[in-house]
């Protein structure tokens, strides 16, 4: 079943930035932001999560703390900011509600980041997902054999106002069905113990799920259901481990979201918004 549904709010139309990926932060009963990412201009933007107004931009164009260079994933949990940037081959924390750089993750490994999924373990003790969508030297993907670090997996913690981080692993198959060809979105399901990874390559267009150790699961979700590139995944999750799985099927013109349940992965109907496209 697909349902068209009215979108609550629209944040003033904006094409000049590219406008790329939404996080929540929870900060009061009062206030709430929705901090994304602007690939082309190399800022954040924080609109308030109730009305959509716009509340500011931080940081600008550069490789410093506090600076960006093409943002494109970003997530919040408890009140720290983790933004993947390309073109800086990076993850930068950043302390809410000022954005206070806090530190890099990954520079001395990732090399065309895009996405990244975020969990605590423990207070102030987090495993992070980043997938690296590296190419050849003539911007191809690189053959299966040489796919196997597709998912950089570490774990940081922030110690004297400093990130600390260690390299937990780097994964992804190099044959068969579980191989990652073109990697963007990412998001891992602690309590069900899963890692959901879209593949927006041109022969994909699916879901795959991988263990949070990074073995790939046999599964495939959404095969011959997306018709253009999976771009992004959502989980509403409930506290009994149900819950459900989201997933964007990105269109200028049918844009749809997909709804599977959140332990089997059965499709269960899909919605799109009124004027909601390319997402």
């Amino acid at each position: 079943k697909h349902v068209r549904i009215k979108e609550t709010f629209l944040t003033k139309r904006n094409e000049k930035d590219n406008v790329d990926s939404p996080s929540i932060w929870n900060h009061s009963a009062s206030e709430n932001w929705i901090v994304s990412t602007a690939k082309e201009t190399d800022v954040l933007l924080v609109n308030d999560a109730a009305t959509g107004e716009f509340v500011k931009r931080i940081g600008q164009s550069g490789k410093k703390p506090g600076e960006f260079k093409r943002p494109n994933g970003v997530v919040v949990i408890d009140d720290l900011a983790l933004v993947v940037e390309r073109d800086n081959h990076r993850v930068q924390v950043l302390q809410l509600p000022d954005f206070k750089p806090l530190g890099m993750i990954g520079e001395d490994k990732l090399k065309r980041p895009y996405g990244l999924s975020v969990f605590a373990t423990a207070p102030n003790a987090y495993e992070l997902y980043v997938t690296d969508n590296y190419e050849t030297a003539d911007e191809e993907v690189p053959p299966a054999s040489e796919l196997g670090k597709r998912v950089h997996h570490y774990q940081f913690s922030v110690k004297n106002g400093k990130v600390e981080y260690t390299l937990a692993g780097m994964f992804g198959d190099t044959a068969g069905a579980g191989v990652l060809k073109t990697v963007e979105s990412i998001y891992a399901d602690p309590m069900n113990h899963t890692l959901l990874i879209s593949d927006e390559h041109d022969s994909q267009h699916n879901l795959k799920v991988y263990t949070l150790e990074g073995k790939f699961t046999g599964k495939i979700i959404g095969d011959k259901l997306f018709n253009e590139e999976p771009e992004g995944i959502a989980l509403y999750a409930a506290e009994d481990s149900t819950g459900y799985w989201l997933a964007t099927d990105q269109s200028d013109t049918a844009n749809t979201f997909h709804i599977f349940d959140r332990k089997t992965f059965k499709h269960l109907g899909a919605f799109s918004g009124e004027v909601t496209a390319n997402t």
